[in-house]
């Protein structure tokens, strides 16, 4: 499958499944992956890539490389990994549960915990 559109939502792929990041919101708080800042770990000396020409397994959840703290790769076909920065920003007293959700079909949807990969910054009341 292949990049059709990236919104501050997620993905969405050319055979409609979406990748997108679910966090249980409360009142003053914002978990997230940065899904509009992605950074292709590649060295491209001034020549822009184009995501939408490569493949992503069907299975993309089993492609998704971890990153503690930082946010995660999300690793192509081709071997390209695209880091999404992941955040948490509260005054500590909220949940900073981060998951990835891949939607594929009406009903068909499929998780996976990365709480672990969001990064930390608080601010004051």
């Amino acid at each position: 499958m292949k990049i059709k559109s990236i919104c501050e939502d997620g993905i969405t792929f050319d055979n409609g499944s979406m990748l997108t990041h679910y966090h249980n919101q409360d009142c003053c708080e914002a978990v997230y992956a940065d899904w509009g800042n992605m950074i292709a770990m590649t060295e491209s000396e001034g020549n822009e890539l184009k995501l939408s020409d490569y493949d992503f397994f069907d299975n993309i959840l089993d492609s998704v490389v971890p990153i503690k703290r930082l946010g995660f790769y999300l690793v192509t076909m081709q071997g390209l990994c695209i880091r999404v920065d992941c955040y948490d920003i509260q005054n500590g007293y909220y949940s900073s549960n981060l998951e990835l959700c891949h939607t594929s079909g009406k009903e068909n949807k499929t998780y996976k915990n990365i709480s672990e990969t969001v990064q930390s910054t608080e601010f004051l009341d």
